[in-house]
């Protein structure tokens, strides 16, 4: 996990193509000044829902990793959800009012390590 902020000139769009880039187990940690030391993380899933399927992990993501998720988000384009086809003929809904936006792995390498 990400356990401090890491300034905006150590990141970048992570340029190799994603099926051609092979992470090797005894590579270094990337930014790893910025992380915590540990080997591994104990994790515990709680069965929210059967159906749908909800789950809950608390502490899997650190508050730098939330923080930097909402700010990659503020930067997107997020759209409300939509009703209907898609096309002209679809209207904004009043009761579902979710946005959504995808952000690729290769963003940074903090969205890397957390996908």
């Amino acid at each position: 996990q990400f356990i401090k902020e890491v300034p905006s000139n150590k990141l970048s769009k992570i340029r190799e193509e994603p099926k051609k880039r092979i992470l090797k187990e005894d590579d270094p940690r990337i930014l790893s000044e910025y992380r915590d030391d540990a080997d591994f993380m104990n994790m515990t899933l709680k069965v929210m829902s059967v159906r749908p399927r909800a789950y809950e992990i608390k502490n899997f993501l650190s508050e730098t990793e939330i923080d930097h998720i909402i700010s990659v988000a503020k930067t997107s384009n997020m759209k409300l959800s939509m009703t209907g086809t898609g096309n002209e003929e679809s209207s904004k809904t009043n009761t579902r009012t979710s946005k959504n936006t995808w952000v690729v792995r290769e963003y940074d390498q903090i969205i890397d390590a957390i996908y």
